[in-house]
């Protein structure tokens, strides 16, 4: 476990002891080496996803939230789902248990934080410390966040 700074305010602290409970480290790992080796052109090479649950959920006033999501989305969302599955029918991960865990997460960060920019930021950092990943993978770990979004875990549809 990380020694936390001693700076940070004890509220602080509490949502990151709870947020460490969560357990992803082993069922993730694959996906965002899988994701990190991936060549420019099997990138430019995936199926493109309409993604229709993002705009539904991102506040219109987090155009740029809703836009890095939204591209991740549209490029990864398919080849995720299908590496996911892939690795559950292989007997390495537990689906339900990651999505669980990716929720509970969300959840926590919500009851702490209105901001939908905030809770996709500290999400994004709570994965890649779970991970134990260097700083420069911290957009891999944005991209399985925002997979969540759309699969429903991460943010709920905004209603009128």
């Amino acid at each position: 476990m990380k020694v936390l700074p001693s700076h940070l305010s004890e509220d602080l602290l509490v949502l990151l002891k709870e947020l460490q409970k969560f357990d992803v480290e082993k069922e993730l790992d694959k996906i965002i080496v899988d994701l990190g080796s991936m060549s420019t052109s099997t990138i430019a090479s995936l199926n493109k996803l309409n993604a229709v649950e993002v705009k539904n959920k991102i506040l219109p006033s987090n155009g740029t939230l809703f836009n890095g999501i939204l591209f991740n989305v549209t490029k990864y969302y398919k080849y995720l789902r299908d590496r996911f599955s892939q690795l559950e029918a292989d007997g390495f991960i537990k689906f339900n248990d990651i999505k669980r865990n990716i929720h509970f997460a969300y959840q926590t960060l919500q009851d702490r934080y209105d901001d939908q920019n905030k809770i996709h930021t500290e999400l994004v950092k709570w994965l890649k410390d779970k991970l134990m990943l260097p700083d420069e993978k911290l957009g891999l770990c944005k991209i399985v966040i925002d997979f969540f979004v759309q699969n429903c875990e991460v943010f709920y549809e905004i209603t009128e």
